[in-house]
């Protein structure tokens, strides 16, 4: 009964103090609807082969780093979820022998609304290449689980050159990796 009365004193004085504020007493009911909800959005999953893919990178260290950007030049607003799985496509179309390693940060469950008009960013970084060097420029094909089709994106230097640009060979022995983030805004 002496915590029955203390609570019930509490709750008085709460309700005292935050009347000669303006404001009514908070209820179990309005603290159960306050408290911390995922938003959960309204907008579809992106289309990827409705946004435009463009990528660049430059050697940072032994690998390469940089970002493949996807535009939203609809009228609507999309989302983006999740991380995306990449490849790399020589000149040719041939798939390169890279494989795909989880991003140090993964953010779980995330999900980017893309409005219509903005670009969205995701960072990629490859590594360790031991194979024959690239011709005729490379292409990063990603893909989404859960969205619709993929994106392409020719590699190409600011000025729209080709790139054709291999990391370093640090292990004949050990795989090549690429490791992509999820998508967000650019930095």
């Amino acid at each position: 009964m002496l915590k029955l009365s203390r609570l019930s004193g509490l709750t008085v004085l709460l309700s005292v103090l935050l009347a000669g504020c303006g404001q009514a007493p908070p209820t179990l009911v309005s603290v159960m609807h306050t408290a911390s909800v995922p938003p959960v959005s309204r907008e579809a999953p992106c289309r990827l082969s409705d946004l435009t893919a463009s990528a660049d990178w430059q050697s940072v260290g032994e690998a390469l780093t940089g970002e493949i950007t996807l535009a939203n030049y609809t009228s609507r607003s999309c989302t983006l979820s999740g991380v995306p799985r990449a490849a790399l496509l020589d000149g040719r179309g041939n798939r390169l022998a890279v494989n795909q390693k989880a991003p140090v940060v993964t953010p779980v469950g995330e999900t980017y609304i893309l409005a219509a008009g903005s670009v969205a960013g995701a960072r990629v970084v490859w590594s360790n290449w031991c194979g024959e060097a690239a011709h005729e420029g490379l292409t990063l094909r990603v893909s989404l689980a859960g969205h619709e089709g993929q994106v392409q994106a020719a590699l190409a230097d600011p000025n729209g050159r080709p790139r054709d640009e291999t990391p370093a060979c640090l292990q004949p022995s050990a795989e090549s990796t690429i490791e992509v983030s999820a998508f967000g805004p650019l930095e």
